[in-house]
């Protein structure tokens, strides 16, 4: 086994008791989530009982204090769940388990004035947490349900208003950020689309912003990947030519030399660093079609980011102090490992 199946586990596993968040990017959601493929890479009974402990804990402190975001709170913590039970790794119904966090989704989605679609801590987070509790389910089935799509309708309507207002902020990038609102929120429309959730609204949508999209070419190299890699999934669905004119343009305006030079070398994890380009690389090949230019671009700039990638992971690994490392999945070394797991085809 490599270094990221041995070491890190070790790690993760020494600092758990110092974790008193609870949420999905930086707590023991994202670190139960962790260990679960874990244990189903390396066939260890041991990290199932971490990853159950872990998922208990979660359980025990989901009180009031508890906030309402995807980042830190229960729409995370939930999205979470509704991952676990999805792929396997957990059983239960989820419209039980998750009947206190819909309440108190619903009640903040109702009775607050909502100005961020962040995915964070804005209606982002909220509309990826929808989803997923209606992902893969009869329509309609339950009350649960009856209200999660109403909800989400809601949600849409309201992220609508905000982005068609909010659209000219997208140029103010100024580094990379892998929960970049922009592309982040265009995946979580794209996933709605798929199934089918308010398609026609948001094919209307995609129209409607399509002239303020058009004139927009980020100012970071691997923004512009990143915006085309999302906005790529949307044209699958949605086929519009000036769309593709665009991604087009975005792909034949990235000068890939620059892109290492963007990154921050004392940042090592998914949300900042190489981990998160590397991710953004290798979904641009997946989704991206040969045809398009400077798709071998993407390839030989993936291989060498992939080089650098091993090269400091090896070098962070040796370096890590476990007192001060943070052990999240976002910003902290279970992310990195699980990704590693993950591209390296570990996990099912």
């Amino acid at each position: 086994m490599s270094e990221v199946t041995i070491k890190i586990p070790e790690i993760v596993q020494k600092s758990l008791f110092k974790v008193t968040n609870q949420g999905l990017f930086h707590g023991n959601t994202g670190l139960c989530i962790y260990f679960y493929h874990l244990a189903r890479y390396t066939k260890k009974a041991k990290y199932n009982a971490i990853a159950s402990d872990l998922i208990d804990k979660v359980f025990k402190n989901m009180n009031s204090a508890v906030p309402i975001d995807f980042e830190n709170g229960l729409a995370g913590i939930g999205w979470g769940i509704e991952y676990l039970i999805q792929n396997n790794f957990a059983n239960g119904d989820t419209d039980d388990l998750l009947e206190d966090v819909d309440d108190r989704v619903f009640k903040y989605l109702i009775e607050n004035e909502h100005k961020s679609f962040e995915v964070t801590t804005g209606l982002t987070g909220c509309l990826l947490y929808l989803i997923s509790r209606l992902r893969n389910k009869p329509r309609s089935n339950t009350m649960a349900q009856k209200i999660n799509h109403d909800l989400l309708i809601f949600t849409i309507n309201i992220i609508d208003g905000l982005v068609a207002a909010q659209l000219y902020t997208v140029i103010k990038d100024k580094y990379f950020d892998l929960m970049w609102r922009f592309p982040i929120m265009l995946f979580g429309l794209t996933s709605a689309f798929r199934q089918n959730l308010y398609s026609e609204k948001i094919s209307n949508m995609i129209r409607q912003w399509g002239t303020t999209i058009e004139s927009y070419v980020p100012t970071i190299q691997i923004n512009r990947l990143y915006l085309a890699t999302a906005l790529m999934q949307i044209l699958f669905w949605i086929p519009e030519q000036k769309l593709e004119k665009h991604i087009r343009l975005l792909l034949f305006g990235t000068d890939f030399k620059l892109i290492p030079t963007e990154l921050d070398p004392t940042l090592f994890n998914l949300r900042f660093g190489l981990p998160g380009v590397v991710l953004i690389l290798n979904l641009a090949i997946k989704f991206i079609p040969t045809s398009f230019p400077n798709y071998l671009q993407i390839i030989s700039t993936n291989q060498d980011l992939m080089k650098r990638y091993d090269a400091e992971l090896k070098k962070h690994i040796s370096k890590i102090n476990p007192t001060t490392q943070q052990i999240g999945l976002c910003e902290g070394i279970s992310g990195v490992s699980l990704y590693s797991l993950i591209a390296e085809g570990c996990t099912k």
